[in-house]
């Protein structure tokens, strides 16, 4: 799912989302069948995100089905296939960014594919086995988790903030007044789970990752302001783009990319993170009512 962005994000600062008109196929061709000796210029960069996002839907739904035949915990199958749709979702609003040449769509498309990508993180984190998280202590201080959540809907509205201005050229002072508010808490989050637990592995590591990836994000995005590529509506015809000339500059093209991937690597971590707080809440409130089923039913009716 990560390189799937990472190949629309190529898409994107290539500007060549109109590389290729119709959809579902590609020139005529059906899609899986294209002759890769035609992938020239901005096809190749819009045909491989074709590519990737069957394989990448193909596979969800290959997962979807697994999970339900395995009966793996309800939460986790349900989030699965609502991943799975999401990702259907996206092959549409892909298709019809192209035959409507709607660049509204192509905010949607971008934004949203962070979104699934969350998703993803969310099923791992419940499929993951609960041993490690019975060594020592087994919760989570509900502030952090709090935080944490706080953190996710952040980095989300930032990616959304910074899908317009890839896209549309807008917003671009928005972007940076909450990218200030999202490196805040990013700080905070990533200090108080390093700090404050130690001995659990995934916030120990899981802080310091995230300090670490907020500082190389804020280091891209210096260098994206100075590279921003046209938005959108600027993009080349679909003749235009099989040629290389008509490609924007590749090392511009290549790091606002790597800002945009830097972005859901960032996202993919606060989810991961926020998640297994919510999960260590959880168990520990299951084991104190295993314990002391009496004293906690009184606690619910009081």
């Amino acid at each position: 799912m990560l390189l799937l962005i990472f190949m629309g994000g190529l898409v994107t600062g290539f500007r060549a989302g109109m590389a290729v008109p119709d959809w579902p196929g590609t020139f005529g061709y059906n899609m899986v069948l294209y002759p890769l000796r035609k992938m020239t210029g901005g096809i190749f960069y819009e045909h491989s995100h074709r590519l990737l996002g069957l394989i990448a839907g193909l596979t969800t739904l290959a997962l979807a089905i697994l999970l339900t035949i395995r009966r793996r915990p309800l939460g986790a199958v349900f989030l699965i296939w609502t991943v799975a749709a999401g990702v259907a979702a996206q092959g549409i609003m892909g298709g019809l960014r192209v035959t409507e040449n709607r660049p509204d769509l192509a905010v949607i498309h971008g934004f949203f594919a962070h979104l699934v990508l969350a998703g993803m993180v969310g099923v791992a984190v419940l499929l993951s086995r609960r041993r490690q998280m019975l060594q020592g202590q087994t919760t989570c201080n509900k502030t952090d988790c709090l935080l944490s959540s706080l953190l996710v809907l952040g980095i989300l509205l930032q990616t959304l903030l910074g899908t317009l201005v890839r896209q549309m050229d807008i917003a671009l002072l928005v972007h940076i007044t909450v990218a200030m508010f999202v490196i805040l808490l990013a700080v905070v989050v990533g200090v108080r789970l390093w700090g404050l637990y130690p001995h659990i592995r995934v916030f120990a590591r899981g802080g310091v990752a995230l300090i670490t990836i907020v500082v190389v994000q804020l280091f891209l995005g210096g260098i994206s302001l100075a590279v921003r590529t046209p938005p959108a509506v600027e993009s080349p015809s679909a003749e235009q783009l099989q040629s290389q000339a008509a490609l924007q500059p590749a090392m511009h093209a290549l790091i606002t990319t790597l800002h945009q991937t830097t972005a859901a690597v960032l996202l993919g971590l606060a989810t991961l993170l926020a998640v297994w707080c919510w999960r260590l809440v959880s168990i520990s409130v299951a084991k104190e009512e295993a314990i002391d089923p009496e004293t906690a039913m009184a606690g619910r009716d009081a």
